[in-house]
């Protein structure tokens, strides 16, 4: 390879590797239409959208079990003293709700041991097969509340103060990964696979979200193209295409409309609604099955699947408008971008 063409390479890498804000190329797409139609565009501002419940208004109840100083004492014959001692520490007292349905599945673990031991006396060994049925019972609770209120999974849902670069989706495969993780989860739950389940603990999952903050970036994009977009055909809408390109004539906004059209709307704009779209395709049928049952489902809606159905028919208006300008102005049949 020659020295020119690796720098070539170089620089064509640096192009596609800048991410440009948002709002920055809205505003210049805007103000390039503007000096073409005449439109007056209002100032770029999103929507905001009803707030995720409150927690207390999600946690499900949880029954708190007890074992007495000399019970505990008697686990150390099967080895589930420890484990049950870290709990009743003033730590464990304090465990998030994640760390809280860790410790139940390993509590569910190692309980059956202790049980078949017969090393505990029978009173011991009933009190502690009565708490491990409540146990198995809360589960689907403590999960239900993981789910729900856990601040990392709920962070996803609040709009980031960035959003996506233009080009690309940086965090979306390690998102999907932790979605996928915890459907796999919520499976061994319901299958009281406990073993299967310790192997899929359910910090690695949210790790994966906390350090990718894709959906967050993600929300914030959307929001920005969806008010983008409503905004400009707003302003496109009250000035008629025969005011600034009669129809039928060679007029000289003509190549000017082709070049904004070419240059901002495919290039720039269309692309990363694309990309926007691609990504909700992947990921929306992963959170339904996660969260359709529960009392988050109709927030996320209004957060996610109705902003994104909005966005889509803004964007048809949109491509709408262009195809009648493209009719209307005199532009070379062989020469007009195709749009969709």
């Amino acid at each position: 390879m020659t020295r020119w063409r690796l720098l070539l390479l170089i620089l064509l890498a640096s192009q596609y590797s800048c991410t440009e804000p948002t709002q920055k190329v809205w505003q210049d797409y805007q103000a390039r239409l503007s000096r073409i139609t005449g439109a007056q565009f209002p100032e770029l501002a999103t929507t905001a959208r009803p707030a995720l419940p409150a927690i207390s208004a999600l946690r499900h109840p949880v029954t708190e079990q007890q074992l007495s100083l000399l019970d505990l004492l008697a686990l150390r014959s099967c080895g589930l003293d420890q484990l049950v001692g870290e709990r009743n520490s003033s730590l464990g007292k304090v465990q998030t709700i994640s760390q809280r349905f860790a410790y139940e599945v390993a509590f569910m673990q190692q309980v059956k041991p202790c049980l078949l031991s017969g090393s505990l006396s029978t009173e011991l060994t009933e009190q502690l097969r009565q708490i491990s049925l409540i146990k198995q019972q809360d589960l689907p609770a403590l999960w239900h509340n993981l789910l729900l209120t856990d601040p990392t999974l709920r962070q996803q849902w609040q709009p980031a103060a960035e959003g996506l670069p233009l080009r690309g989706q940086p965090g979306l495969t390690e998102s999907l990964q932790a979605l996928q993780q915890l459907l796999a989860i919520r499976q061994l739950l319901l299958s009281q696979d406990w073993g299967q389940l310790n192997q899929r603990h359910v910090e690695a999952p949210l790790a994966l979200l906390y350090q990718s903050g894709y959906f967050s970036r993600w929300l914030r994009s959307l929001y920005w193209h969806l008010s983008a977009l409503h905004t400009t055909q707003a302003g496109l809408n009250a000035v008629p295409v025969q005011q600034f390109c009669p129809a039928g004539k060679s007029h000289g906004n003509t190549e000017k409309l082709r070049n904004v059209l070419s240059q901002v709307f495919i290039q720039r704009i269309q692309q990363p609604l694309a990309e926007l779209d691609g990504a909700y395709q992947q990921f929306w049928p992963l959170l339904t099955a996660l969260y359709q049952q529960t009392a988050l489902w109709p927030a996320l809606q209004q957060r996610v699947e109705q902003p994104m159905q909005e966005l889509k028919h803004q964007l048809r208006l949109h491509v709408s408008w262009w195809q009648q300008v493209q009719q209307h102005c005199a532009a070379p049949a062989a020469s007009r971008k195709e749009i969709s």
